[in-house]
C-alpha cells in the first residue's frame, strides 16, 4: 500500500527472521526474491499502470499517500491521492476559466 518501501515491510523482517533463525540461505532468496522480483513491481509497474489508466503523476500518488496517511490514517492510503489529484484538476478549470477572461477584458 505504501510507496516507495511498503513491500520492504514484509520481507526483510521474514528474511531477519529466516536468518536469526539459521536458515541462511531462505533468507537470502527471499530478500533478493523481494528485492529484485516484488520491489520492481510494486514500484515500477504500479506507477506505470497509474499513469497510463488513471493518467496520474506518480509523484501525485507518492504525496498523496504520504499525506493522505498523515492527515486520515489507514483511509488516507485512499483519500490522500484523491485529494491532491482534485486539487491539481481544481486549479487546472480555475486557470483555464480565469485566464480567458482576464485576456478579454485587457
Amino acid at each position: 500500500m505504501m510507496p516507495v518501501f511498503g513491500v520492504a515491510l514484509a520481507y526483510i523482517p521474514l528474511s531477519l527472521i529466516l536468518l536469526a533463525n539459521g536458515e541462511d540461505g531462505k533468507a537470502l532468496l527471499i530478500f533478493l526474491y523481494g528485492v529484485l522480483i516484488l520491489g520492481s513491481v510494486d514500484n515500477i509497474a504500479r506507477m506505470w499502470v497509474l499513469k497510463k489508466i488513471g493518467h496520474t503523476h506518480p509523484l501525485i500518488t507518492l504525496f498523496g499517500v504520504i499525506v493522505g496517511l498523515k492527515l486520515f490514517g489507514f483511509i488516507g492510503f485512499i483519500f490522500g491521492p484523491i485529494l491532491i489529484s482534485m486539487f491539481i484538476l481544481l486549479v487546472r478549470i480555475y486557470h483555464k476559466e480565469f485566464s480567458q477572461t482576464y485576456q478579454n477584458t485587457g
